[in-house]
């Protein structure tokens, strides 16, 4: 009902612009490039770096061949036949093509241009209401047993297990990031952006508690609020356990790299935040190296929760920690 409504006002509204009864833009006074640049203006208040950076490198490469062209020129036709084209596009690797979700995001943004022009009345109307994107699969979610993820442990405490080296940055870190990941769930900007004052440990054999504050934004290279409209306060923040074990690795690390405070507790040799895409290049190689079953680094949060929840606690508690 709702959307019979909008569309039955859409045609409404339509009528009006088209009999010249509202003031708004011609197609004819503007181009896809002048569109693009307002609308990336205007995005620069309201999305984040990593988004930003996808999206001004769709306009980039659209605009070298249809920028100079007016918006109207952008039809269902249009849109479908590039669909098409961008899927017989290969891959990161040559035997692959663009996925169905690749395609979606390209089409994705010259929409949001146009529907946005258009609600601003630069333009007429959107030349693309009524687009269809193509069907995706959401992606399976996994995580390890138990057995699993205790021998990945096993498998990366034995290879990282040397504190002296001169690349101790580099290799003790490894597998207290996998010890953490898998025991508390945190995403991977809350552990690059964990520091010590984050830390409270007990002399107890219980262990601690780790407050997670904000996460590291590898994009715009600075350390941001956490995900989530609730944590959009930067002094909004939630507490993870911490066992014993991991508590002693994570005392061991500050101590061992002379760690401010203040700094990160997981960094590159420039003692810099770890970037993350980095570190999940050296987590596919370490997985082929072990040869047990291969997951997304994020699959260790979901390893995580699945754990906590097979040792009978509670799902309102496991919502609390991740």
């Amino acid at each position: 009902k709702l959307a019979q409504e909008f569309l039955e006002g859409f045609k409404s509204e339509k009528k009006k612009i088209l009999a010249g009864s509202v003031e708004v833009g011609s197609f004819f006074s503007t181009t896809l490039q002048e569109e693009s640049d307002n609308w990336m203006s205007h995005m620069k208040l309201r999305a984040s770096p990593g988004h930003l950076k996808r999206c001004k490198e769709i306009l980039k490469n659209f605009n070298k061949t249809y920028g100079r062209l007016e918006p109207n020129k952008i039809t269902l036709e249009f849109l479908s036949t590039l669909q098409k084209q961008l899927k017989e596009r290969k891959g990161k690797r040559p035997e692959t093509t663009w996925s169905n979700a690749s395609v979606n995001r390209y089409t994705e943004v010259i929409c949001a241009v146009l529907n946005f022009s258009a609600s601003q009345r630069r333009i007429p109307f959107s030349p693309v209401i009524g687009f269809k994107k193509l069907p995706k699969r959401s992606p399976e979610m996994l995580y390890w047993d138990e057995a699993e993820a205790g021998s990945f442990l096993e498998w990366a405490n034995q290879k990282y297990s040397d504190w002296s080296n001169k690349n101790k940055f580099q290799a003790r870190q490894h597998y207290i990031v996998y010890l953490l990941a898998l025991n508390t769930g945190m995403r991977a900007g809350e552990i690059w952006g964990l520091k010590p004052i984050d830390l409270f440990f007990e002399e107890e054999e219980a262990g601690g508690t780790i407050f997670v504050r904000r996460q590291y934004n590898a994009v715009a290279g600075e350390l941001a609020p956490l995900k989530g409209e609730l944590n959009a306060n930067k002094d909004k923040s939630r507490h993870v356990p911490c066992a014993r074990e991991l508590q002693e690795e994570l005392k061991t690390l500050i101590r061992s790299n002379q760690i401010g405070r203040d700094e990160t507790i997981f960094q590159a040799p420039s003692r810099k935040p770890v970037y993350h895409d980095c570190f999940v290049d050296r987590f596919q190689r370490d997985l082929r190296t072990w040869t047990g079953r291969k997951i997304r680094f994020h699959d260790m949060r979901h390893t995580a929760a699945t754990l906590m929840l097979s040792k009978s606690i509670d799902v309102k508690t496991v919502s609390e920690i991740l």
